[in-house]
């Protein structure tokens, strides 16, 4: 006998609903209840197991499944502890403590080696956009005028977001620009990211650069967007993610969860055999790892 899942997810995690849900044999409810979508997913599995993992393998995220009236349904109740959130912005200046703002932010989720869902905004922050940053992102003062206001896409993408492990390249600069946005929305959350520039400094190292257009080249990244907006270089930093954990799995055969990554880019680049061998016998995810 077949069954069919109900599977409710946050509206905001699909911006485009229709695409994502047709290219996963979903089609939505027409009802929606506290801001969640209700989502009929018709399954050949004919067990809550299969649809569970058929669902999980699609979005990435954590289902909590009942069965009511011979129906199985299912609700989000966490995103997977794999997925990662790749951040990017652009700003105009290098510092928000220079009273440099946010003028563009991208947010691009990832589980294993696949883009399970994006969000990308202009925001306005009420200041201009510098000369040279026009020249550098094409975004102009106008653009920003007519986006939504900081505070909104903020609290839009801090949603999105959850509580997902962080990613950016050049982070440093991406964790500054996110504490102080934050601050401004009133949001306090620990920021641990990992960084795609550290982690191909040591992984990539005959590289001539570790700047994230000299990585796509080097590396021959696909890259369908123009570097500098804030959407592709997110996508394109999600792909360095993957060729970096990928080339982890053929050196040493360890596949690294987000802090494992972390103890990797904090290691001295001459430690970097010491420490791999250190995370294959103890296991990634043990909190005591030599650097």
């Amino acid at each position: 006998m077949k069954t069919e899942g109900l599977v409710a997810l946050p509206s905001f995690i699909f911006p485009d609903r229709t695409r994502k849900l047709a290219s996963a044999g979903l089609r939505p409810r027409s009802h929606r209840t506290e801001g969640l979508q209700a989502i009929q997913a018709p399954t050949e599995h004919g067990t809550a197991a299969g649809c569970r993992r058929a669902c999980d393998g699609i979005f990435g995220f954590r289902l909590g499944w009942s069965r009511r009236g011979g129906v199985w349904g299912g609700v989000v109740v966490a995103m997977k502890s794999d997925v990662m959130a790749v951040v990017d912005f652009e700003t105009t200046g290098l510092s928000p403590g220079e009273g440099a703002r946010a003028i563009e932010i991208a947010a691009v989720l990832v589980s294993g080696d696949r883009v399970v869902d994006s969000y990308s905004s202009l925001m306005n922050p009420g200041v201009s956009v510098p000369p040279e940053i026009t020249q550098l992102t094409g975004i102009t003062t106008k653009m920003v005028r007519s986006a939504p206001p900081a505070a909104a896409v903020m609290k839009d993408v801090t949603r999105f977001v959850g509580d997902a492990a962080l990613v950016a390249h050049n982070a440093s600069f991406d964790r500054r620009f996110l504490e102080a946005e934050h601050r401004r929305i009133g949001v306090s959350r620990r920021l641990d990211f990992v960084c795609t520039m550290l982690l191909s400094r040591r992984i990539f190292d005959g590289a001539p650069n570790h700047k994230l257009g000299t990585l796509v080249r080097h590396l021959g990244l696909p890259a369908d967007g123009a570097l500098h907006r804030a959407l592709s270089d997110a996508t394109v930093t999600a792909e360095l993610l993957f060729r970096i954990q990928a080339e982890i799995s053929a050196r040493y055969g360890l596949s690294l969860p987000h802090k494992a990554l972390a103890r990797v880019q904090r290691a001295p680049r001459k430690n970097l055999e010491k420490v791999m061998a250190a995370l294959e016998k103890a296991g990634p995810r043990s909190p005591s790892i030599p650097l």
